[in-house]
């Protein structure tokens, strides 16, 4: 958060005990190689510190100078070697949220709290460069050049205060006493358990998260709030948002015992003290202050106070009010991505200002948070509905913040726009549309697990827009009605779902053929997602972990998708401009239904962005047969000889296939599956058929948190185009 006015005797602020510059920590440019294109997108400065051994500070702060026409982001990285090998060990970055406006000079300080890691060890004893990296924002595409300059990096040790950092004093000068006694006084209600973090759930439910079963891990108490199980920050940053204690608080409201009760509450003291906001600082990519993690603690705190003011003393009240005013504070001082991080910390922020009217600045908090959320509503959104990130996990999360924030204003008779609502039916009519037959989603982009499970979610919906169809699919199928529709097209996004039904044993087809979305980007244009006789047999395999590895690299390539490879890559998303990633699929991209029977077709250009070489068009159509199942068409027109290579990923089960017949016949353990059968080819193909590969990466699927072995066959032609192969997937019997 960003330095307060408040006396000493209200708000506890560092002391810097010594302050010294590094040597050798000039920084100078680092990339004079880059192209015209690269430096006005970015520029990377560079330091080598010596000696390497940084460990006697806890904050390093530099100024800056902005020259140029824009604002500009500013990111430092320090990479630490090992000192036997002397190679990589250790990666830690700030995020690169610290905005330094057009012509402004200001120190900007990264505190060891605030940075993000990739790497077992963190210590700070062996960095051997640092980077400091100014770029612009995402969504800015101009041509203006960034140009700044960096003075020499200083070292800072601090005394830092225990949490929270505003006094009981402070807090009396924040808040109206004599609404203290009506603060969250209505019936507590039972909190949405909807977002699962990619880990296992304790066996024993709330009792083995008391006993220390906690995210996969056995912890001791007081919790090592700064471990990680794998050298990467992910798991950490789900550790602070403290969705872990959601079982607890279930078990509390269902029994009453006051063994739950006292756990949170001894929990959230003890994270309170050990995590003072930092003070001068964005909280970086830091697990404890990073702004979406401030965002989801929010929320969560809100659900347990709720529930279990009455349970806690006035000490642990007034604790608590103190620390969440230094959340408040710290969103309206600071932004994260302009993605589903700002649309989730507006929403947590608008709600804020909803429950806590005891604050005298909860009005601004609401209000600034209606605003901003309003807004990136709209903007993240498309028009029909889809989330622009392309991803059923975030379009979840979002799509849960803005009935959160509708639930809270209907209940205070706080009036909002009446486009809200049209948000939100229309994201919750895209998210009941994607659902499989066994009640579990596609996971698109950056999903976790290719089994998702978004039914809170749309039970959440149908109750709030009065919805039956939304009411089935979110209490699956036990009460409401089901959807009419068995085919449901989202032109802006590119998807389209096909199925016979749905009941159980029903089968069902997306298929992506459009945009990539804002961020997440997977290179999966024209892939499939299906399912027959009720079970996901071909799958989008998700992804475990967002950290630079093997395993992310599959899980985002074109391979590891059902879909076709042109000389053995896919098209290349990635590089395109972020307008681009986020335009409304066009006649390249396209659905249509024709005659009495529906089909969804698209077409994709291959190649990189520039355009260099061959121009090769790739096609797919997609239509159910008479006895069930698909009939899939894939074509590549151009010129010249080239290696097309369709590629089938299966969920984990058993597989087995036959070359005589060119057939694969997938079952899950209870038996049900179907049959995968080229039908016309124009010759026969080359089939390289894994499961489980470490040394290249392949045949994996991303389950609840976990890379699971599952079979991937790749079917290869050397051909010359035009060309075309016919498929057929029908159910076994």
């Amino acid at each position: 958060m960003i330095q307060t006015n408040l006396s000493e005797n209200e708000f506890h602020a560092d002391a810097v005990l010594y302050k010294k510059g590094i040597e050798s920590a000039l920084l100078e440019q680092d990339d004079k190689d880059a192209d015209e294109n690269q430096r006005q997108r970015r520029i990377c400065l560079a330091a080598f510190p010596q000696p390497p051994d940084l460990a006697e500070f806890d904050q390093l702060s530099l100024r800056i100078c902005n020259r140029s026409a824009i604002r500009v982001l500013v990111e430092m990285i320090l990479i630490g070697v090992s000192e036997i090998t002397e190679k990589e060990c250790c990666r830690l970055f700030s995020g690169g949220r610290e905005a330094l406006p057009p012509g402004q000079s200001r120190i900007i300080r990264f505190p060891d709290e605030g940075f993000g890691f990739y790497g077992r060890t963190r210590s700070w004893r062996t960095i051997s460069r640092i980077e400091l990296v100014c770029k612009k924002e995402k969504y800015n595409e101009s041509k203006t050049p960034i140009d700044v300059v960096a003075s020499q990096i200083h070292g800072e040790r601090r005394r830092i205060p225990p949490g929270p950092r505003l006094t009981e004093a402070g807090l009396d000068t924040r808040i109206d006493p004599y609404g203290l006694r009506h603060l969250f006084s209505g019936t507590p209600y039972a909190p949405l358990d909807f977002f699962t973090p990619p880990y296992d759930e304790p066996e024993g439910g709330a009792g083995g998260i008391l006993a220390g079963d906690i995210m996969g891990q056995k912890l001791p108490f007081p919790i090592p709030w700064r471990f990680s199980p794998d050298g990467a920050h992910e798991w950490t940053h789900f550790l602070h948002r403290h969705h872990f204690l959601k079982p607890v608080l279930h078990a509390f409201l269902r029994t009453g015992d006051p063994v739950y009760s006292e756990f949170i509450e001894n929990i959230l003291r003890d994270w309170i003290r050990q995590n003072p906001v930092p003070v001068g600082s964005n909280g970086g990519a830091g697990p404890s202050w990073e702004t979406l993690s401030v965002a989801w603690r929010i929320r969560e705190w809100l659900d347990i106070s709720s529930s279990l003011w009455n349970a806690w003393g006035q000490n642990t009240r007034k604790l608590i009010l103190r620390s969440l005013w230094e959340h408040c504070r710290h969103l309206m001082d600071h932004k994260g991505h302009p993605n589903n991080w700002i649309l989730l910390e507006s929403a947590a922020l608008a709600l804020a200002g909803m429950k806590l009217p005891v604050f005298m600045e909860a009005d601004r908090w609401r209000d600034e948070g209606l605003s901003i959320l309003v807004h990136e509503a709209w903007r993240q959104f498309m028009a029909d509905g889809v989330h622009f990130e392309c991803s059923p996990l975030y379009h979840a999360l979002c799509l849960h913040a803005l009935l959160d924030v509708k639930r809270s204003a209907e209940a205070r008779n706080i009036r909002l726009p009446g486009e809200f609502d049209t948000v939100i039916e229309k994201a919750a009519d895209y998210l009941g549309a994607i659902r499989r037959p066994d009640f579990t989603w596609p996971s698109l982009n950056d999903s976790g697990s290719a089994s998702g499970n978004y039914a809170a979610v749309m039970n959440l919906a149908g109750q709030l827009e009065k919805r039956p169809d939304f009411i089935w699919l979110g209490t699956r199928g036990k009460k409401g009605a089901p959807p009419d529709s068995t085919m449901s097209v989202f032109d802006a996004a590119g998807i389209a779902v096909m199925r016979s039904g749905w009941h159980g044993n029903a089968h069902a087809l997306v298929f992506r053929a459009g945009p990539p979305g804002m961020s997440h980007v997977h290179e999966d244009v024209l892939s499939l997602d299906i399912s027959v006789s009720g079970v996901p047999c071909f799958v989008d395999p998700g992804i475990t972990a967002y950290r630079p590895g093997a395993f992310s690299e599959w899980y985002r390539s074109a391979a590891a998708h059902n879909m076709i490879l042109v000389d053995g890559a896919g098209p290349v998303r990635s590089e395109l401009s972020h307008r681009q990633r986020i335009t409304p699929a066009d006649p390249n991209l396209f659905f249509c239904k024709t005659g009495a029977k529906p089909c969804v077709r698209g077409v994709c250009r291959y190649g990189r962005e520039n355009g260099s070489g061959t121009t090769i068009m790739v096609g797919r159509e997609a239509a159910p047969l008479a006895g069930g199942g698909w009939r899939i068409t894939d074509s590549v027109n151009g010129d010249g000889h080239h290696a097309v290579t369709v590629c089938w990923q299966c969920y984990p089960g058993q597989v087995r296939y036959d070359a005589a017949t060119a057939s694969t016949r997938y079952e899950n353990d209870a038996g049900k599956g179907c049959t995968l059968m080229l039908v016309s080819a124009p010759q026969k193909p080359v089939v390289c058929w894994n499961s489980g590969l470490y040394a290249p990466c392949i045949g994996w699927v991303s389950v609840h948190g976990r890379n699971v072995p599952a079979d991937h066959l790749q079917f290869s032609f050397s051909v010359g185009l035009p060309f075309f192969v016919v498929w057929e997937i029908r159910p076994i019997p």
